[in-house]
Parts: C-alpha cells; sequence; structure tokens
C-alpha cells in the first residue's frame, strides 16, 4: 500500500492502445495492488483527469489499472462528478467509466447538457461508442430538447428514457415510455410509450402507443395510438381513436386523419367500429354515424360530410340516408358551433315517434324563427324534395302519420314539416297525394298537423287540401275544390263544387258539402239553408235520369 499526501500528477495510459494518455491531478492518492496483479489506484481531493478534449472532476475516483500494461480500464468517480467531453456535459453523484467499452453509469441526481437536449435522471447508462443515453428515474425522467435550427423546443417526461443519434447530421431519436408526455407550443402529448424523431432540418414525427391522450390547438383526442407529424401538421389516430373540437364537434371511429393546418379531419368506420359524430344544436345535441365523415372548417363555417350507411339522432327523432352534410356556425357572442342545417340526400327515411318521411332528398334545419303561428319557440324544419330531372323510380316525398288505429301516408312533389315539443304542421305542395284505410285522396296543396300524445307519439289531428282535389273511397270517386281530414271526428269533408260517383255510375251533388263518415264508411250530402233562408237541397243523378231528394222533416 502506497500513500502520497502532496500535488499528485499521474499520467495513466488508455485501456484502448492509440489513445491519449490521462493526466491526473489530485491532493491524493493511494495505491494498492493486489494478488492478480491488478492495481487500483485511489485519487481524492479536487481530483482532475483530462484525456484530449476529455475533462472528469470529482471528490474521490478509484481507478483500476490492467495486469498486462498497466492501462487505466475503469474509473469510479465519487462526489461532485462533472463530466465533460467536447459540447457535452454530464454531473451526477456517482460515474462509473469502463474506459475499455466506452460505456459511462451516472446515478444520483444526473443532469446531462448536450447542445441538442438537456436531461435530469436518478441514473443514466451512456454508450460513449454508439452515442446512446439511457435514463432512469424514481419519479420521472425529464428530457428537454433544444431547439437547433428550424426545430422547435419540447419537453419529454417518462420513467424510462433513450436517446439515440437521429439518421442525418445532426438529429435524435428519443424513446420514453412509462407514462411518458411530450409537451411543445401548442401540443399536449400522453401515452404509455412515444418515440419523436428530431432532425436538425425541423420537427421530426411523434409515434405514441398505448393510452394516448393529446391536445393540440382546439382538439383533444385520445386513442391507443398516434402519430404526429408537426411540420405538415398531421395527426393520425387508430385504436379506437376519439377527437373533440372545443367548438362543438366531437368524432370517433375506427381510425382518424387529422390536417391541422387545413382544419380538416377525416374519420373512417372500420371492422366493429363506425365513424360516429355528435355536435350541438338549438333542440339537443345531434348524433350521427357513417362509413365516412369529413370535418372542415372555413371562414367559422363548420361543416361535416358523412357518406355511406348514414344514421342521425336527435332527440327522439332518427333519420338514414346515403350522405348527409351538416352546418354548423357560431353562437352569438362566442366561438362554439351549433347545428344550423343538415342535407340529407339517397334513400331519406326519417322517424319520430307517429311519424315517418321518406324521400330521395332532406333538409333539416333545428332551429328556425317562425311568426303568426301557433308554434312557439324555434321550431325544427324538415324539408323534403325530390331531385331535380328525378328518374320514374325515384322516391317521390312521403310522410306518414299515425291516424286513429291506421296510418295517413301524403306524398307531394314537396314537404315542409314544422316540430314543436308538442305539434307538428306540414305544408304540402305538388301533385299530392294521401293514402290512408279510408280514403284515397289527391289536391295541388295540402295543409295538416299533428300532435303528441302522452307517450310523446305524433296523431294526425286534421289536414285541408285544395285545387283539383280527388277522393276515392269503397269505390265510390269523389272530387272538389278543397278537402278537410277530420280524423278526431272520424270525418272526410269535400266542399266546392263538390260531387261523388259510385261504382254503378250514380252521381251525388251536394248542397254544400260532401262528409264520409270513417266509422261507418258511408257518404252524406245534408240540406242547407241559402242566404236567403229557403232549402238548398243535394241532388243524386241516376246513370238516366235524375230527382231530388226531400227535405228532411
Amino acid at each position: 500500500m502506497l500513500a502520497i499526501r502532496a500535488d499528485v500528477r499521474a499520467t495513466l495510459l488508455s485501456a484502448k492502445k492509440g489513445e491519449e494518455p490521462i493526466k491526473v491531478t489530485a491532493a491524493r492518492v493511494d495505491v494498492a495492488p493486489n494478488d492478480k496483479g491488478i492495481t487500483v489506484m485511489t485519487f481524492s481531493g479536487n481530483v482532475l483527469l483530462l484525456r484530449g478534449a476529455e475533462r472528469l472532476s470529482c471528490e474521490r475516483v478509484v481507478c483500476v489499472l490492467s495486469s498486462d500494461r498497466g492501462s487505466c480500464e475503469r474509473l469510479d468517480a465519487r462526489g461532485n462528478v462533472l463530466h465533460i467531453n467536447g459540447p457535452r456535459a454530464l454531473s451526477a453523484e456517482q460515474l462509473t467509466h469502463d474506459l475499455k467499452e466506452e460505456k459511462m453509469q451516472l446515478t444520483g441526481n444526473v443532469r446531462v447538457a448536450d447542445p441538442e437536449f438537456e436531461i435530469q435522471a436518478t441514473s443514466v447508462n451512456r454508450d460513449t461508442t454508439l452515442g446512446v443515453t439511457e435514463c432512469l428515474s424514481d419519479t420521472l425522467v425529464r428530457i428537454r430538447i433544444l431547439p437547433v435550427k428550424d426545430r422547435s423546443e419540447a419537453v419529454m417526461t417518462g420513467r424510462h428514457v433513450v436517446v439515440a443519434p437521429g439518421t442525418g447530421k445532426s438529429g435524435l431519436t428519443i424513446a420514453v415510455d412509462g407514462g411518458a408526455e411530450y409537451t411543445a407550443e401548442g401540443t399536449r402529448l400522453r401515452a404509455n410509450d412515444i418515440l419523436v424523431r428530431a432532425g436538425e432540418e425541423g420537427d421530426g414525427p411523434i409515434s405514441a402507443n398505448g393510452n394516448v391522450d393529446g391536445v393540440m390547438g382546439q382538439l383533444k383526442f385520445a386513442s391507443e395510438e398516434a402519430r404526429l407529424d408537426r411540420v405538415i401538421q398531421r395527426l393520425d389516430l387508430s385504436g379506437n381513436p376519439r377527437l373533440k373540437d372545443a367548438r362543438g364537434f366531437d368524432v370517433a371511429g375506427f381510425s382518424m386523419v387529422a390536417l391541422l393546418a387545413q382544419e380538416r379531419v377525416t374519420v373512417e368506420s372500420g371492422p366493429g367500429l363506425r365513424a360516429a359524430m355528435r355536435i350541438r344544436s338549438a333542440t339537443g345535441p345531434v348524433e350521427s354515424e357513417a362509413d365516412r365523415i369529413t370535418l372542415s372548417r372555413k371562414d367559422e363555417q363548420s361543416t361535416a360530410d358523412l357518406r355511406g350507411s348514414v344514421r342521425y339522432r336527435m332527440n327522439s327523432a332518427k333519420a338514414t340516408c346515403d350522405r348527409l352534410i351538416a352546418l354548423a356556425e357560431p353562437t352569438e357572442g362566442t366561438t362554439n358551433v351549433e347545428l344550423t342545417q343538415a342535407s340529407l340526400s339517397g334513400s331519406v327515411h326519417y322517424t319520430a315517434p307517429g311519424f315517418s318521411a321518406f324521400s330521395d332528398r332532406a333538409e333539416i334545419h333545428p332551429a328556425i324563427g317562425v311568426e303568426a303561428t301557433d308554434i312557439t319557440g324555434k321550431p325544427m324544419l324538415l324539408y323534403l324534395q325530390s331531385f331535380a330531372n328525378a328518374p320514374a323510380t325515384a322516391t317521390r316525398p312521403r310522410i306518414e302519420i299515425a291516424s286513429g288505429e291506421g296510418i295517413a301516408a301524403f306524398t307531394a312533389d314537396r314537404h315542409q314539416v314544422l316540430f314543436s315539443e308538442q305539434v307538428a304542421r306540414f305544408i304540402l305542395n305538388g301533385s299530392v297525394k294521401m293514402a290512408s284505410s279510408d280514403t284515397q285522396a289527391s289536391c295541388g296543396e295540402l295543409i295538416g298537423s299533428a300532435k303528441r300524445d302522452d307517450k310523446g307519439k305524433f296523431g294526425l289531428v286534421g289536414a285541408a287540401g285544395t285545387i283539383d282535389v280527388r277522393a276515392e273511397v269503397g269505390g265510390s270517386r269523389a272530387k272538389g275544390e278543397s278537402i278537410e281530414i277530420k280524423p278526431a271526428a272520424n270525418q272526410v269533408i269535400l266542399s266546392g263544387n263538390a260531387r261523388i260517383e259510385d261504382r254503378e255510375g250514380r252521381v251525388g251533388i251536394p248542397a254544400e258539402s260532401l262528409t264520409f263518415d270513417t266509422t261507418t264508411r258511408n257518404w252524406r250530402m245534408d240540406s242547407v239553408r241559402s242566404k236567403t233562408g229557403s232549402p238548398v237541397r243535394p241532388k243524386i243523378l241516376l246513370p238516366d235520369a235524375g230527382f231530388t231528394l226531400p227535405v228532411p222533416q
């Protein structure tokens, strides 16, 4: 055992031949050879080791020398350890350096300062040959990615971090797992593990796996897998992805692509998961699903384009179609959007309790202003219309409403239906046809109403039609200028030059109107009084003669 307690200066051979020697200064050195020929030198007190551009300072270092050349093969440094190699600096409470394998292990409050990153950890393993740094922490490793040229600053945390050189002249590959988190300007990403490729030319792609959730601008998202390219502002999500726009849209599906610069999101369906969307409206949330959903935004107006087996639901109303385009605009004084219009096309089927509608094209306006009507508030408008130049096989717009024990069906070129909470008003134009178990009728225009019962089901209250009215009941054909349907009174009334003809060719000409009783299934023609008080009696014309019915007593 040899001890020197003076201004110690020593030169040690490096473990690898051809490398510069290690120069050591310290306040003391203890030399202890063992029986295997290995010499251990312990330097203490303001220890400084120099090897070319490499510098190590500490309070105490143990140097293990080889038995053959006497070269230094391993260093064990303790106390205020600081290792500097060119532009990189490492500090810790303890450092073990295998000079033969060029591997380092640092423990205790480790700090790594590199031109491209900074690390805080409990322990760090570094392979200086490969340039790989592995970090562990009792809590969380923190790595700060420094801005280099066009690359932006970011911070990552996790329980395990591996930093490796990138593929270019400058760049990094950073793998973080165990509660991984990535934070940069306008972006936050959490996952079980995150992989970042950062190049000198700019931000590289970021991959995240397992319980992913994040925020980018107005978007919040979650999935099992995510890939983010901050340069082209593209976000790919898979594995039950969900995305929420703080302004009002929620979407989910099998996979998802968000082009953030274009404010465009595409959601795809897949096995077991359909693309789905939720948006606010003035009358409640609207939910829909389709094979594909595309969201876009321009001039504060948001558009959703849904294609393929579309399903739509708002409160108790539902619809199916081939395509749906939804428009949403900000509510007054906010950036939050609400649905203002939904355009449906292709095999449209709209239903509410007691009400159905069929058409090739339809529009839904969730809340419109209405004046001069007993419908209060802002009712929903359903507008049905055929396509221009539609083929003969196309579905004409049709609505069906519960009427008594059956259904009343109304077909026309155009339908407008206003829905409030309790009442529905409908206006039909163009070759209107009505069919029920009791009546077949046609006219040019028809106005009607329906009302919800205690169970929330719509039932026909009444309808009135004009312009060349024709009706057929039980083999009898009737016509007139107007028709009035009164389900509550079990009546269908024709007036205005009305007349009826039965199967045998007998013609009935009413004094004023024809009344069909849907219970007895009989037509009735009543006498009336003229303005002068004289009786006006109905007539029946036989095929070869006519006679007048007597005045009822």
